[in-house]
């Protein structure tokens, strides 16, 4: 892949993940299902976490620990949940779907956490400067993960060629991995 493809090939994809949010079809084609496009689309997720980790207050049992260590469990929370829920979708996708057309959803899906954090951000900016609680700011990122619900369902819709209930089906499913991992990991954390 020369500069230019990837400069065409990045530029696509931020649009591809303010447009998906925002319900546009075109959002949805403009992921490529390269190899190139899926590993570039795996630092998108790596590069988001750190951000959460400035912007939020350290969890409950983390508040002493560093910020690698930190750093180090939210990793691997994503990482860990991430690859149990694309597998499962693997497995429970269409048999029409292709391997290119699961590439491009892959690419997709990482690329819609820099759609959350940008969702997000303004609700955690709200917190940081004090203009309201912690407990009603949590309140308000639980609403944005109903509103990220809905977009997945739209691209799992358009992608992988399920009907609307499925695609639903699929995008809770991302959501129910992230909270089972996110609370395994909790358990270990606090165990040692």
């Amino acid at each position: 892949m020369n500069k230019s493809e990837f400069k065409t090939e990045f530029k696509n994809a931020l649009w591809g993940s303010i447009e998906i949010p925002l319900f546009l079809k075109k959002g949805v084609s403009r992921f490529t299902p390269h190899l190139s496009g899926l590993f570039i689309s795996v630092l998108v997720p790596l590069l988001v976490i750190p951000i959460y980790l400035i912007l939020l207050p350290a969890e409950e049992g983390l508040e002493e620990k560093s910020f690698i260590f930190r750093l180090s469990i939210l990793t691997c929370s994503t990482l860990i949940s991430s690859i149990l829920y694309l597998s499962c979708i693997y497995f429970l996708k269409n048999y029409n779907t292709s391997k290119l057309e699961f590439i491009e959803f892959v690419t997709a899906f990482n690329w819609l956490s820099l759609s959350n954090l940008l969702i997000q951000i303004p609700f955690l900016l709200l917190g940081i400067v004090g203009v309201s609680s912690w407990d009603i700011i949590y309140d308000m990122l639980i609403l944005t993960i109903f509103y990220s619900c809905a977009y997945l369902t739209f691209l799992i819709f358009h992608l992988l060629k399920t009907n609307w209930a499925v695609s639903f089906a699929f995008a809770i499913i991302a959501v129910i991995t992230s909270e089972v991992v996110n609370y395994f990991i909790s358990i270990v954390i606090q165990s040692s």
